[in-house]
Order: C-alpha cells, then structure tokens, then sequence
C-alpha cells in the first residue's frame, strides 16, 4: 500500500544471508549511473536549411546537453554548434534515419557561456526530435 515501509526480508541460500532492501538499493544505485542532471527539453524541429537555435543562450548561462533524439525526413548533413564554433563535423544521414545520443552522466555536448545550442542542417528537409539538457 502506499506510504507502507518496504519489510526488509531475507532468505538462506547457500549458507548466504541475502538482504533483499540492500540488494533493491544497489539495482537502484547501478541503474541511476547514467542518470545526468537535465531539468529543462527542447523540441528540435526544423523545415529549411541553415542554422536552426535548439537552446537558446542565457546571460552567462552555459548549456550541457545529456541526451537528444531526432529523425530526417530525407538526406542531410547535420553540424551541431556551439554559437559559432563546431562541435561536431558535417554528419551525412540517409532519409528517415534516426540519432539518438542516450542519456547519461556527463554532457555529450556543452555550450561555453552566452552561446546557442545549433544545429545546422544541409538541406531544407524535416528534421524532428527532443533535447534534454540543463543551463547554469
């Protein structure tokens, strides 16, 4: 039931005493190492070529991405950005292709101070998907 405390319960096996609360807490523990710290998402959508802001800049804020998701609606080179500097080359992607960057501890990409997060795209072609990342 809710509010219930979770019974602590143990079994033999072995000659091993198994405590099964400690054993749930380290399932949990191993499974939030690639848990990142991103609070905020951003839809990435896009129609035309060129320069497309993801994450818009904040005075002295920088922006750490932790995982994105997008698809190509056809054939496309995508450069992500870090306000004027690459930080990524021109990536060739084949029509409906997908990118997935998976979430996790540290940043895949981060923004230096009062820079956008861009991505810029070779040809006017649909490019969708989700960001997620946190600004301080």
């Amino acid at each position: 039931m809710a509010g219930d405390t979770p019974q602590t319960s143990t079994t033999q096996d072995s000659g091993q005493v198994i405590n099964q609360a400690a054993t749930q807490n380290i399932v949990t523990a191993i499974n939030n190492l690639g848990a990142s710290q991103s609070n905020n998402e951003s839809i990435i959508s896009s129609t035309t070529t060129g320069d497309h802001i993801v994450i818009a800049k904040q005075a002295g804020k920088t922006i750490q991405v932790f995982s994105l998701f997008l698809t190509v609606g056809s054939t496309v080179s995508l450069t992500f950005i870090n306000g004027t500097t690459n930080l990524t080359g021109a990536m060739a992607m084949t029509a409906y292709s997908q990118l997935f960057l998976n979430d996790r501890k540290s940043p895949w990409f981060t923004c230096s101070p009062n820079s956008d997060f861009i991505i810029n795209t070779s040809a006017a072609v649909t490019v969708a998907g989700r960001c997620y990342y946190l600004q301080e």
